[in-house]
């Protein structure tokens, strides 16, 4: 449970930490400018620096970052939001608008009960962003290491 608490609480940056102002013009609905690809290495109690930007042909509804910790090192296929461990969401833009960019830490999910991270686990956040029906993700993997 302190998982669920922990991450919350270092998740609300993102509801706090976003920049609806931006102009941008990524090919992907969600493009990670940090960390700068979808599979990177991480220790158990690190914390990942995310700036993301979301762009759609529609206005954004909402925002969703959750994850996944796969202990078998078999991926998932089609991850979706339904699969998720836990979830936050961003509402309620400052503009409508169908760009926004978002900097917020993301903490490896982590707090010493049995389904803690160790090493060699895969964490596997997922990004999505909605518009009306369409709902578009895209994975970060993370391997834990030592």
């Amino acid at each position: 449970m302190r998982t669920t608490g922990y991450f919350l609480l270092l998740m609300s940056l993102f509801v706090a930490c976003g920049d609806d102002d931006v102009v941008f013009t990524p090919d992907e609905a969600i493009y990670f400018v940090s960390p700068d690809t979808t599979s990177i290495t991480r220790t158990v109690n690190d914390i990942i620096e995310v700036d993301v930007y979301f762009s759609l042909d529609s206005v954004i509804d909402s925002v969703f970052v959750g994850y996944q910790i796969d202990t078998s090192n078999q991926p998932p296929m089609n991850l979706s939001l339904s699969d998720l461990d836990e979830i936050t969401e961003r509402i309620g833009f400052s503009s409508s608008r169908n760009q926004h960019r978002l900097q917020f830490s993301l903490p490896i999910p982590s707090d010493g009960s049995l389904n803690s991270v160790v090493s060699g686990d895969i964490v596997r956040f997922v990004f999505a962003v909605k518009s009306g029906n369409l709902i578009v993700t895209k994975t970060l993997r993370v391997d834990i290491t030592l």
